[in-house]
Parts: structure tokens; sequence; C-alpha cells
């Protein structure tokens, strides 16, 4: 899922023009080499609903996070709480 969320992300960014200042980051727990980090991780990973996860930054701070994907949930989401980028 998270893999075809991120193909989704990428067609959208590919001809967006109001998000250009938002920058987009992902995080694959399934790759073979992600045992390292799930062990160095384990304290805050358990508080993950569910897979894909979205969490907004802002400034370094989180400002909201959502389970699942989709395009429109992004953006509505993005318009709430970063309004006009």
């Amino acid at each position: 899922h998270c893999k075809a969320g991120t193909e989704e992300l990428q067609g959208f960014l590919a001809t967006d023009e109001r998000w250009v200042d938002v920058r987009f980051g992902a995080l694959y727990l399934d790759d073979d080499d992600v045992a390292g980090f799930l062990d160095h991780n384990a304290d805050w990973l358990p508080m993950i609903p569910g897979v894909p996860f979205t969490a907004l930054y802002r400034d370094g701070e989180p400002i909201a996070s959502m389970p699942g994907d989709g395009i429109g949930r992004l953006t509505r989401r993005l318009e709430r709480r970063l309004g006009a980028a």
C-alpha cells in the first residue's frame, strides 16, 4: 500500500503547482535492511495505528497525522493545517 501511495503522490507532485514549498518523504518499514531501524525505534513505532500513515510537520514539529492514504485526503489535510502554501 505504501509504495502504491508513493507512486500516486509522485504522479500528483509532477503536475501540482500549489504545494511546491512542501517537502515529502517516505519511510518503508518492510525493506530488507530495515531491521536495525525497527530495533532502534521500537519506542514510538507502536504508536502508528497502521500503514500507510501520514504525518505533517511544520518547522520540525508534528502538526497533524492520519492513517491511510489518498491524494484527496492529503490535500484536504494540507489545506486545513497549512492553508495557502
